[in-house]
């Protein structure tokens, strides 16, 4: 726009001339309100749509939350109880993983270590670990099969006279001889409720031959039994929960314990059938290739744990295998009664199996293996495990001997 030649227009007329010193400001004036009134519009819609998106959305809530909530001034407290009962929690839970391998001993004098010079110590270890094995038998209400002792005695002081059939004297003979012992094998199998052989329990032969060589043999020997000990323990509880209702071994869904091993173990057959003696210590598995069998689990030692394999076989009522996998698994009670023996009890639970194999075949009854065992009507299987047992490495620490730990350490690192 040319505002001279405008402004000369305008002064062609005689009002205009009069007060042109007014134009150029009045059409400023002008074109100034013509851009303020969108100018205007623009900022009032912008306003609107900061308030809706912006304001609104986030600031109401918070509105609101001041309104109907408003905050306490024990809040701060209130969270404080809630971090710590949290920090509890979880200090709870380590403190019953460390409880599950806080165990009692078979003797409190030797582990870690000890200043006694006498190797009866060891031997006293031996005799408490044989005898323990005894009282787990004697609470089962269980022993093995008639020995051939037995046999013979029982044998010689029974007669029976009664034969439906001529026979000769042989026969006749060998007719009484095989009642007698059906009379003797049946009358066991009604008073017991599992059948175990002591020699057939990992350590019980090799305490019995016990032969002293060095001390640092004579702790190892003892802190690893005492290991496999108590995961025998687990062994005989299951099957004391298991057979909790039973009267006899024909009721029992146990029906047998085979073995407890901690190696490959080959049964060999014996006048009182299957005989599977291990004298084969507990061992850590430090790689994966180095326990009894490749771990599903992948699970073997480091700084937390400390994992030991072992292997069970038990003849069991076929319908009660998922029974006593279950109850091997479960959770078991044990008493605690500090590493010195002399603290007040206390009561704790754990649950360190997992079983890694499981196998099983249906055992004929007429064999020559089983011809002393009587296992009712029932059909009968023979389950073998391997199985993996977890300890807490820094609940039991305290009473781990130093070789131990450091050959631990070497092949861990290695």
């Amino acid at each position: 726009m040319d505002i001279s030649k405008l402004k000369e227009t305008f002064q062609r007329f005689e009002f205009f001339k009069e007060y042109s010193a007014l134009i150029v400001p009045l059409i400023l004036a002008v074109v100034a309100g013509l851009l303020f009134i969108p100018t205007i519009l623009m900022q009032s819609g912008l306003k609107a749509e900061i308030q809706d998106k912006s304001i609104r959305k986030l600031g109401d809530p918070i509105d609101r939350l001041f309104k109907t909530t408003p905050v306490s001034f024990r809040q701060n407290d209130v969270e404080k109880i809630y971090e710590d009962t949290y920090a509890q929690d979880a200090n709870n839970i380590k403190s019953l993983a460390e409880e599950t391998s806080q165990r009692e001993l078979l003797s409190y004098n030797i582990l870690p270590d000890t200043n006694e010079s006498s190797v009866q110590i060891y031997t006293h270890f031996g005799e408490n670990f044989r005898q323990g094995i005894n009282k787990m038998i004697t609470d089962l209400k269980a022993r093995d099969c008639p020995t051939p002792a037995e046999l013979s005695r029982y044998t010689d002081t029974r007669t029976f006279t009664t034969y439906t059939t001529p026979q000769t004297s042989g026969e006749k003979d060998d007719k009484r001889k095989q009642l007698i012992q059906d009379v003797l094998c049946n009358d066991i199998a009604k008073s017991i409720s599992v059948y175990v052989n002591p020699e057939n329990i990992a350590g019980f032969t090799f305490w019995k031959d016990y032969k002293y060589q060095t001390k640092k043999d004579a702790i190892e020997d003892c802190w690893y039994w005492q290991v496999g000990y108590w995961i025998i323990e687990d062994v005989f509880q299951t099957v004391k929960k298991s057979n909790l209702k039973s009267s006899s071994i024909f009721d029992s869904p146990v029906k047998r314990i085979v073995s407890i091993s901690f190696q490959e173990t080959k049964s060999t057959q014996t006048g009182q059938g299957l005989s599977t003696t291990s004298t084969a210590r507990p061992g850590y598995v430090t790689d994966l290739k180095g326990g009894l069998i490749i771990p599903f689990t992948g699970r073997i030692c480091n700084d937390q744990i400390d994992v030991v394999h072992f292997k069970i076989s038990a003849i069991v009522s076929a319908r009660a295998i998922g029974q006593f996998i279950q109850e091997l698994c479960s959770g078991k009670d044990h008493i605690f009664r500090g590493f010195d023996g002399k603290a007040e009890p206390v009561f704790c639970s754990h649950n360190q199996i997992t079983i890694l194999d499981t196998r099983f075949a249906v055992v004929n009854q007429q064999e020559d293996a089983q011809k002393l065992y009587r296992y009712g009507s029932d059909g009968v299987v023979m389950l073998d495990m391997t199985c993996e047992y977890i300890f807490n490495s820094k609940g039991y620490d305290e009473i781990k001997p130093q070789s131990v730990k450091d050959d631990l350490k070497k092949k861990i690192k290695k």
